[in-house]
């Protein structure tokens, strides 16, 4: 890599570098009068701004100081680029080279939209539409009409071109189609025979040239961009193929100057680049007489008297010498005066604005160490006030879970031993039954007896169990029939449920269904004196918003304090900026003295190379610092990195209670399958009745089948 490129502010002229196989530097040209207006010029031959001629001029003597030399340059044939190239080659010392000029060099045409303003087309076509066809790299814009204030047609320099080679409008790609046949047509084979090129041109057209030798990716070159003025210095191999190390985006060139550094350096402080500007004008004095000793020789070889405006004696002409001689002393020595005045008065201002710049660092760090201690407390009393709400609401939860337990245990006992109790009921239920069928078939049997032993009787005792019956009503269903003349079947006690209603004294009552109303009342009353238990109450979404939200608002309130100190600093940083601002300003007035100082005396030079070693440990000094900024922001990032994990820590502890909650969903579901349950007893209820009810009918066909057989 160059070695100018590396020592990029030394004032003192360097020795040529030795001459490399393949040399191309690409300088876009100085601001332009669109540029400052920001307006789309395209191919609109406007002029340089004064700050562009000063670009210009400032690019070739930086050519010039770091020993560059060119055998041929190239430019487009619009003036902007051309007196770019002329300054640059007037300041190099290389007004002979060699020149071509091209239309395909010029800038990237903007069909209709040249001479609009950037304001304008984003006022009438939006930011997107306006991006796209800024920095879309296949976007062409509106084209240009014949009607066109600005139509190509009219321009003389383009009259050569066909109707179908003249663009009207023009995308970053057909740019490139344009430039690269001039590249390998006749940039290319030039370095390919040695020469060492220069090509002035515009900001697509370098755009251009540096996607196509450095491969860039299209989404990268759309917001590259070449300051104005400034060498873009690249050493190409025999392939043609650039050398160096590539940037994030492929970019291979190396800027000569920095753009901050060329403004604050050169543009600030026009006098002293004229001055210094001058030191490479070649001055051609014309010849205003002969010198004296030959016309005094040839007077005197042809015996010819001496004219008298040569008849000086030589006492003479020694006292003009010597009085010239001590002027010139006198002048030196006041020139070294006031060179070694402005060197000290620097000298005092840097030292003041070193001190001020220190003072500066001093409190901005004293108030960022302030403000980390604040930050790291607040977020510290954040983390246990949230591991706090975390703690207490994990017990919350889990005091809950365990009372639906209990809950769940409980109703779970109380549906076991209801349906037990049930089970026993119907057991015994069924047992009366079958003894009641017993007892009727026994029973059946002694009325069949009595029939037969009535129809075998005679009418008076016919007669006088009728005179019974009428006096002393039965209870039974027939004429004499006592009860006790059967015996009792010996039955088991059924389960004592409570009190139970006491069947009648008939002896056709049937046992089975006194126990299916007393089954019937005690489940009845089971179902009416069943304690529905009580919901748990349980931690609702509510609750959990409430306390999340408490945690969110303890961070928000801590980072928004956060914020506010650090505005603060920043304020306070910026208003330590424009005093460090106004110091440097009066260090430039200060250079602008010593430059003017300088202009009288060479010696002049030497301070100003001193002063510059100064800046350069200013600067060092500076870079030093921010530095330490870094690593404060750095230490801001880690804080924020551990936010990040309390938050998480946080979401894990919301996480924990949202499973709560589905625990407590599966809690719900378990109680409905405890009604599903009830839901099934009751059909088997429902169809006990059912069967109830058909062995009354059963019965009631008994009974009317016994009084037909009476009758």
């Amino acid at each position: 890599m160059l070695r100018a490129a590396r020592l990029l502010t030394r004032q003192r002229p360097r020795k040529a570098q030795t001459r490399a196989q393949h040399l191309l530097v690409l300088l876009r040209h100085g601001q332009s009068e669109w540029n400052a207006s920001k307006r789309f010029t395209g191919w609109v031959d406007v002029d340089l701004t004064e700050q562009g001629r000063e670009e210009a001029t400032h690019a070739g003597i930086m050519l010039k100081r770091h020993g560059f030399e060119f055998d041929e340059a190239h430019t487009s044939l619009l003036k902007r680029a051309v007196r770019t190239l002329w300054s640059a080659l007037h300041c190099c010392d290389q007004h002979w080279i060699p020149v071509r000029r091209s239309w395909r060099l010029n800038e990237r045409h903007y069909g209709a939209l040249t001479g609009m303003s950037k304001q304008e087309v984003k006022d009438q076509m939006g930011e997107e539409l306006l991006q796209k066809f800024r920095r879309g790299f296949d976007k062409k814009p509106i084209g240009m009409r014949p009607d066109h204030p600005f139509w190509t047609g009219r321009d003389r320099r383009y009259q050569h071109l066909g109707p179908n080679a003249l663009p009207t409008g023009e995308s970053l790609r057909m740019c490139q189609e344009r430039v690269l046949p001039y590249w390998v047509d006749n940039i290319v084979p030039a370095m390919r025979r040695g020469k060492r090129v220069l090509v002035a041109a515009h900001n697509n057209t370098l755009r251009c040239l540096v996607q196509h030798m450095d491969n860039i990716a299209i989404e990268n070159i759309r917001d590259f961009e070449i300051p104005t003025g400034i060498p873009l210095i690249y050493r190409l191999s025999d392939e043609m193929e650039p050398i160096g190390k590539p940037d994030a985006i492929g970019f291979k060139g190396k800027f000569l100057i920095d753009a901050h550094k060329r403004d604050t350096e050169y543009l600030a402080n026009i006098e002293a680049l004229h001055t210094f500007k001058h030191r490479y004008d070649r001055v051609v004095s014309p010849v205003e007489g002969l010198p004296r000793e030959d016309v005094v020789r040839e007077c005197e070889t042809f015996g010819i008297e001496l004219p008298k405006a040569w008849a000086e004696t030589k006492k003479e002409i020694g006292q003009k010498r010597r009085e010239a001689e001590k002027a010139l002393e006198d002048a030196l020595r006041e020139a070294a005066r006031k060179a070694e005045e402005a060197l000290e008065k620097r000298e005092a201002l840097d030292r003041e604005a070193e001190l001020e710049r220190r003072r500066l660092l001093e409190l901005a760090e004293a108030k960022r160490r302030d403000l980390e201690k604040q930050y790291a407390d607040e977020l510290r009393k954040a983390s246990d006030e949230a591991a706090g709400k975390r703690k207490q609401l994990e017990n919350d939860i889990l005091k809950r879970m365990d009372k639906l337990d209990d809950l769940k245990k409980e109703h779970e006992e109380k549906i076991e031993s209801e349906r037990a109790r049930l089970h026993d009921l119907a057991r015994h239920g069924e047992e009366q039954r079958r003894e009641m069928l017993k007892d009727v078939s026994e029973r059946a049997k002694d009325v069949a007896a009595r029939e037969e032993r009535v129809r075998t009787q005679k009418p008076r005792i016919i007669t006088q169990t009728v005179t019974h019956h009428k006096e002393q009503p039965s209870l039974g269903a027939f004429g004499s029939y006592e009860p006790a003349a059967s015996p009792a079947p010996t039955r088991s006690p059924p389960p004592s449920y409570g009190a139970q209603p006491t069947p009648a004294a008939d002896p056709f009552t049937d046992p089975y269904d006194v126990a299916e109303a007393k089954a019937e009342d005690l489940y009845v009353e089971g179902e009416t004196q069943e304690v529905v238990p009580q919901r748990k109450p349980r931690i609702g979404l509510g609750a959990l918003a409430k306390l999340g939200g408490a945690a969110s608002r303890a961070r928000k309130a801590a980072a928004k304090k956060a914020r506010e100190a650090e505005e603060r600093a920043k304020k306070e940083a910026e208003a330590a900026a424009a005093k460090e601002a106004a110091a440097k300003r009066e260090a430039e007035e200060a250079a602008a003295r010593e430059a003017k100082a300088q202009a009288e005396a060479a010696e002049a030079a030497r301070a100003e190379e001193e002063a510059k070693r100064l800046a350069e440990e200013a600067a060092a000094r500076e870079a030093a610092a921010l530095k330490a900024a870094e690593e404060a922001a750095r230490a801001e990032e880690e804080a924020k990195r551990e936010a990040e994990a309390a938050a998480a820590r946080e979401a894990k502890a919301q996480e924990e209670a949202a499973e709560a909650a589905r625990k407590l969903e599966e809690l719900k579901r378990q109680e409905a399958d405890a009604a599903r349950i009830a839901e099934a007893e009751a059909l088997a209820k429902e169809a006990a009745e059912k069967e109830r009810k058909a062995q009354e009918a059963s019965d009631e066909a008994d009974r009317i089948a016994a009084e037909k057989a009476e009758a």
